[in-house]
């Protein structure tokens, strides 16, 4: 800004400003959504903007309600030198990554990361996962995917103790030696989890018999 008076004195000042209308970025890594999942969860999740001031992860288990709870903040994360009038930018990336004890004994839980910049600019991930209903060790059960193409059936008896029992469809993963897939790769948790030796745990899992040769069709 300049002014000038009649006598063609002038002065003049300046301020350096930085325009940032960009959103950060927002990723929860796991669990992901639609996952079915124990009582404890391994949470991974980031967030990243060159001016990232704080970001946070939250639950609910009724979105109606829109009541959250917290299980992870970070704030005034941004510090700015007083010594450096309009810092060089910089992607900034902020980590979430503990264990977290969902809050339910079964059910569905939506889980909330959400990130705000020092101008104000915010966004947000939300996903949704389950936890199932844990076999009974008396009655015993049989566990589904969400695809519904395996199944894992227990037999009464064969578990020393009522246990959650999750089956998830895999997607990103790569088989070694690299082979022509079949069926679906799932994951089965807890990998702790010990059957009654007498009465096993039957697995059957779909696939698709145009992907074999007819020597090997059944």
């Amino acid at each position: 800004m300049t002014a000038q008076g009649q006598l063609q004195h002038s002065s003049f000042d300046k301020i350096v400003f930085r325009v940032d209308n960009t959103d950060p970025k927002t990723k929860i890594i796991t669990p992901k959504a639609n996952e079915r999942v124990l009582k404890y969860v391994d949470i991974l999740a980031v967030s990243k903007d060159i001016h990232l001031h704080n970001y946070r992860m939250d639950y609910t288990i009724d979105l109606a309600t829109n009541e959250w709870g917290q299980i992870y903040v970070k704030g005034n994360w941004y510090k700015q030198d007083p010594e450096v009038l309009l810092p060089t930018p910089e992607m900034k990336t902020g980590e979430i990554q503990q264990e977290w004890e969902v809050p339910v004994k079964e059910g569905r839980v939506w889980i909330r990361l959400t990130a705000t910049d020092i101008a104000g600019n915010s966004s947000s991930q939300t996903i949704q996962v389950d936890v199932p209903t844990a076999v009974v060790t008396r009655k015993g059960g049989t566990i589904f995917p969400d695809d519904q193409q395996a199944e894992l059936y227990f037999p009464p008896n064969t578990l020393a103790q009522a246990t959650i029992v999750t089956v998830n469809a895999v997607t990103e993963i790569e088989v070694e030696p690299p082979v022509r897939r079949v069926s679906q790769i799932y994951d089965f948790a807890p990998t702790t989890l010990r059957l009654n030796a007498i009465k096993p745990a039957t697995l059957t899992i779909s696939y698709d018999p145009s992907q074999l040769s007819a020597s090997w069709q059944h």
